[in-house]
């Protein structure tokens, strides 16, 4: 599958896949790492949009939840590409991810973690 290009301020660019082509035709800055745009649609929040957030619900098919973290795989703020995100469930759920919690992947898309505890034999 072939990379969108979509030219952020700054001399940067975000990368997405080509089911969400249609989204690169909007104006986007780089915003500390991130691809955001402040061309407000209806029913978007009038600070801007992240990017990534959009991709995200596009891949859930629904808007996000209040608590839902959006994580790149990679770590690279701008790359957008369906691939490379994962919808946690809650912050807590991301946060457990970064500390070495197992990965569980659900049926709606979104993703929690197991907390991995290691016990120690006397």
């Amino acid at each position: 599958m072939q990379n969108i290009t979509v030219e952020l301020t700054q001399n940067k660019i975000a990368l997405l896949e080509p089911p969400d082509a249609g989204l690169a035709g909007r104006s986007w800055c780089y915003s500390h790492g991130y691809a955001k745009s402040f061309t407000r649609l209806e029913g978007e929040n009038v600070e801007g949009v992240y990017l990534h957030r959009l991709v995200a619900e596009r891949m859930l098919g629904r808007a996000l939840e209040p608590g839902e973290v959006v994580h790149h795989e990679n770590e690279h703020r701008s790359d957008c590409r369906r691939s490379n995100l994962l919808v946690f469930r809650s912050h807590g759920d991301h946060q457990s991810y970064h500390n070495g919690g197992q990965l569980v992947r659900h049926e709606d898309g979104t993703c929690s973690t197991i907390r991995v505890t290691s016990r120690r034999l006397v």
